[in-house]
């Protein structure tokens, strides 16, 4: 290898091949770990464990998804991960969406039951969030959260609803 010294000649110094090889060969690891940032599912955790298997799984799906785009579609460059990702997490939860379906468990029915019909506040024993104001924002420019907790239930829609407003938002609005 040729580099110019300080008076501005040039002198030749030998590389050690190790490091030839890895300046060859490190750009993969380099691709990979950018990959691996723009939609990171691991969370921050103290325990060492945890963070080793959000890590596995990241390198698990970085590498499918390298393989995927090489084997099973080597034509279409612009396949991307999020799209990838997605279709991965469809694809294994799909199975257990399917068996919970035929249990009886449905996502939320489109008719929304909740709007139908007399509903009436009950005591309940044990406390829940509120389904309308938990976790929403105590004021537009707030960044916490409330945590509202109540004894108020509806049995009917099998939810915990604060007494006044938020029952009925909850029972006449379609978005809440």
């Amino acid at each position: 290898m040729n580099r110019r010294a300080k008076e501005g000649e040039t002198e030749t110094v030998n590389k050690p091949k190790i490091v030839t090889d890895y300046n060859q060969y490190m750009s993969g690891v380099d691709i990979a770990d950018q990959l691996m940032v723009y939609y990171a599912c691991g969370r921050r955790t103290l325990k060492w464990y945890k963070w080793v298997f959000w890590r596995l799984l990241e390198h698990a799906i970085i590498n499918s998804f390298i393989l995927f785009k090489q084997v099973i579609r080597p034509n279409l460059r612009l396949w991307i991960q999020k799209k990838f990702r997605m279709e991965l997490a469809y694809t294994l939860t799909g199975p257990v969406i399917a068996s919970r379906m035929r249990q009886g468990r449905t996502p939320t029915d489109p008719t929304l039951d909740r709007l139908k019909g007399k509903h009436f506040v009950y005591y309940h024993e044990k406390w829940g969030r509120c389904v309308v104001c938990a976790y929403k924002r105590q004021t537009t420019n707030s960044k916490k959260r409330k945590d509202t907790k109540t004894k108020n239930y509806c049995p009917k829609c099998d939810v915990h609803v604060c007494h006044g407003q938020c029952f009925e938002k909850y029972h006449t609005l379609v978005k809440v």
